[in-house]
């Protein structure tokens, strides 16, 4: 027998091949099949093969193909059995179907058994699942055609192409509907789409909603929020001049929130009721009334449908009322993520070594065929589940301090479950510094420390760290327990936390811009190349320190990596990494407590998921206004500079303060005047000014001794000074309460609303200070303070806004408030 099959090998390598087209075509089929080709496969091997070939109906669908093939059907139907619980592992290789990455998309389909009607069946299955989230690529507002779509090529890749970029379904993972998607097909064709979701954004109305929020939305998560669309100002005239307002529906906001927290892996979602428990209570929802079907607050049903879907937030209404909801969603967003990727990742190393040992026998059969290699299933893009580097979540703090509440916040997540290591040692740096000597703090100081607020206490306290020079690598996933024989791990339920593990095998990375800036500069940030959740939490503190830091980083995430490292498995790697898009993939999340233009501007700039963005910023109303909260009976005066440019706006007031206001002091002579300036820079100008001009002064900085501090703070309250320049990062970092002050003089409006409150409070019109020689009372107090229209957030702040719209687009510039 082996004779004669030898014997027969030499007789087909001596015989010359078929000539003319149509009989290769015809010999062709007859190698593939071991059969004789029916007239039909003859017409059907006239396709040409690739993205232009013709998907077309085969009445042999059901034909017997071969002992040989029977065999593999059989051996690869028992690999997916035993291993269905994986993730949409058929999903993924009906995916790779309709995108036809086989020789022929008819013999596929009979090798696995489908015909072309269940194909169709099961993509239009697909789409009316999708149908009530879909946008108008899919459909178009027509009803589609889904046996032209089995007929015309152009029409089934357009669907497929449209579908992979569209909405996510509701019933899909969200993890999955988003980085499994397929690149594009170039950066112009990107940042086209990219354009085309930052053009729908559209203001929404929150309903039921006692928050004074403002909130826009674009992109693909609108279909997560809104139902309705009505007109509004139907008395104009002019249809033109109608504007939409969106409006949510609270019970399908539910439902949606509902069915996405389906997804959140086993380990978090039974311990998120007791952990959110403090969140919803002070919330409002009476202890007797939470319960295991109450999710989530207010403010955190409003987020998670962006959040869980990969939306870019800005979130600027951040208060000490409501951080805790916010982020206790954070850390439940952020540990979801990160173990159901790392899950996904042990999950298809399990399989790859399965699909290898199976690889093995289908290599035997095939070339006992006289094939000389077998088709690599490894090499499908279902494996595809990684980036270049391991780091999936980046975080940016401000302090130690809240980087120690921010992994406290984590673990108290995962619950006991958890194996943490390094816990002693990350509480020793994090913690509390240790002070020389006995470390007790007298009456006094404790006195001082409480007068400066809670907010400050929270942030620069006695009893928390406030270094901002920090780094930390954290590693996590399911614990995995070996077996005594055998290579094979089962998980045994648990979680396993350690900190300070190397960057390149970390999971998550939190450091504040500081400490990764002097990475950075030392040329190693491949580690941010592979970044698929970014958080940048306190903005409105990162904004005091430096924010040239923070945009520094940014704009080092999501780079190609400048060298290849050895845990970089590319035939794992996503293809979006690859073409280097990973950053239209990644999601950006800011938090803040105030909108400010530099943060709006970084965030628009770095903000390029195609899911869409969702901003929320606090509006205020006159109640709620900085003024009504002045308790010192003084005349505040705000004058309006005008202004041309963004970048110029510190020349001009600084300009106008030289030529308008300097001279009238000089002339008059005027002390006990402080005067605020909220940039250093503009400190530096007006100092030199100063000087020039001799007049008499001192100065209070970020970056002075405290032996400075104190002479110049005793020197203005004896009046041998006349002028007091206050920098606004002394005042945020040291919250002196500068007494001796009757004017007042802001050369900029304060970034913090209760700022402007600290400082008016504090004039002294009483005529004497603290038992020193009485202050001049022969003039009122006053309060003078600059604006442009680029200060519009800060000054809605101060004054409410309506009345802020009013100031910036009156004709007049002086505009007078009494108290």
């Amino acid at each position: 027998i082996q004779r004669s099959a030898m014997v027969k090998k030499l007789k087909q390598k001596k015989q010359k091949g078929a000539k003319g087209k149509k009989a290769r075509a015809k010999a062709k089929l007859e190698r593939q099949w071991g059969e004789v080709a029916s007239e039909e496969h003859v017409k059907l091997s006239k396709i040409r093969k690739g993205k232009s070939r013709i998907l077309k109906s085969n009445d042999d669908d059901n034909k017997d193909v071969g002992n040989d093939y029977e065999k593999m059907d059989s051996m690869n139907q028992n690999l997916v059995e035993s291993n269905s619980a994986s993730r949409n592992t058929i999903a993924i290789d009906k995916k790779e179907e309709w995108r036809g990455r086989q020789d022929s998309l008819n013999s596929l389909l009979t090798k696995i058994k489908y015909s072309t009607d269940d194909f169709i069946r099961e993509y239009k299955t697909m789409e009316e699942r999708s149908g009530q989230h879909t946008s108008d690529k899919i459909t178009g507002g027509d009803e589609t055609n889904l046996e032209d779509l089995a007929i015309t090529k152009n029409r089934i890749d357009d669907a497929v192409t449209s579908y992979a970029n569209a909405e996510a379904p509701a019933a899909c993972d969200p993890i999955t509907c988003h980085f499994d998607k397929p690149p594009f097909d170039s950066e112009e064709v990107a940042r086209k789409n990219l354009d085309e979701v930052q053009e729908t954004m559209q203001f929404i109305e929150i309903p039921h909603s006692d928050k004074p929020w403002e909130m826009s939305i674009s992109g693909p998560i609108r279909g997560r929020y809104y139902v309705a669309e009505e007109l509004v100002n139907l008395s104009t005239n002019s249809l033109s001049t109608v504007t939409p307002k969106v409006i949510i529906s609270s019970p399908k906001l539910d439902i949606e929130v509902s069915k996405i927290f389906t997804y959140p892996t086993d380990k978090l979602s039974p311990k998120w009721t007791n952990f959110n428990r403090k969140a919803l209570l002070d919330d409002g929802i009476g202890k007797d009334n939470v319960s295991d079907s109450i999710l989530f607050t207010d403010l955190q049903t409003l987020l998670y449908p962006a959040l869980a879907n990969y939306g870019d937030i800005l979130f600027t209404a951040e208060t000490r009322e409501n951080r805790m909801s916010l982020h206790n969603l954070l850390a439940l967003h952020i540990l979801n993520h990160t173990l159901k990727s790392r899950s996904d990742v042990l999950e298809h190393n399990k399989q790859l070594r399965q699909l290898e040992g199976a690889a093995k026998v289908k290599k035997e059969v095939l070339k006992g065929n006289g094939c000389e290699s077998a088709n690599k299933e490894t090499d499908d893009d279902c494996f595809r589940d990684q980036g270049y580097i391991r780091p999936k979540v980046f975080v940016l703090l401000p302090t130690r301090g809240t980087c120690l509440t921010f992994v406290q916040r984590l673990l108290q997540l995962l619950g006991d479950a958890s194996d943490v290591t390094n816990l002693e040692r990350f509480e020793s740096d994090f913690g509390v510094p240790v002070e020389e000597g006995d470390g007790e703090i007298d009456e006094r100081t404790k006195s001082i420390i409480s007068s400066k607020g809670p907010e400050w206490n929270e942030l620069f306290g006695s009893n928390v760290n406030e270094d901002d020079d920090f780094k930390v690598g954290i590693s996590l996933g399911p614990k995995q327990t070996s077996k005594k024989r055998g290579k094979s791990a089962v998980a045994d339920g648990g979680v396993y936390f350690n900190l300070y593990s190397d960057f390149y095998q970390s999971d998550i990375i939190l450091a504040s811009p500081l400490g990764m800036k002097m990475v950075i500069a030392d040329k190693d940030q491949d580690f941010l190349s592979s970044v698929e959740v970014c958080l940048v939490a306190y903005s409105d503190v990162l904004l005091m320190q430096n924010w040239d830091h923070v945009e520094t980083v940014l704009s080092s995430i999501n780079l190609q990596p400048k060298k290849i490292h050895e845990s970089t498995d590319f035939s794992r790697v996503r293809n979006y990494h690859l073409v280097g898009q990973a950053a239209y993939f990644r999601q950006l999340i800011f938090t803040s407590s105030f909108s400010d233009p530099n943060i709006i501007s970084t965030f628009k700039r770095s903000a390029k998921s195609l899911e869409g963005r969702l901003r929320i910023r606090g509006t205020f109303s006159p109640s709620d206004a900085a003024v009504c909260s002045v308790m010192v009976s003084v005349k505040q005066i705000f004058q309006r500079v005008n202004c041309f440019s963004l970048s110029k706006q510190s020349e001009v007031r600084l300009k106008y303060f030289e030529q308008k206001v300097l001279p009238q002091l000089i002339r008059l002579n005027q002390k006990r005047t402080l005067i605020y300036i909220p940039s250093y820079f503009d400190f530096v100008t007006l100092r030199n000014t100063l000087i020039q001009k001799d007049v008499s002064f001192c100065s209070v900085t970020e970056y002075c001794k405290q032996n400075d501090i104190s002479r110049n703070r005793a020197r203005f309250v004896q009046g041998k000074k006349n002028i007091l320049l206050y920098t606004g990062r002394a005042h945020f970092f040291m919250r002196f309460n500068i007494k001796g002050a009757r004017h007042l003089i802001f050369l900029g409006l304060p970034e913090h609303r209760e700022f402007y409150v600290e400082l008016i409070n504090r004039i002294n019109n009483k005529g004497n200070v603290a038992g020193e020689n009485e202050i001049d009372i022969e003039a009122p107090p006053t309060c003078l303070a600059l604006f442009t229209k680029y200060d519009a957030f800060a000054l809605e702040r101060i004054v409410g806004s309506k009345t802020c719209g009013n100031m910036i687009n009156q004709e007049k510039g002086t505009f007078l408030f009494s108290t």
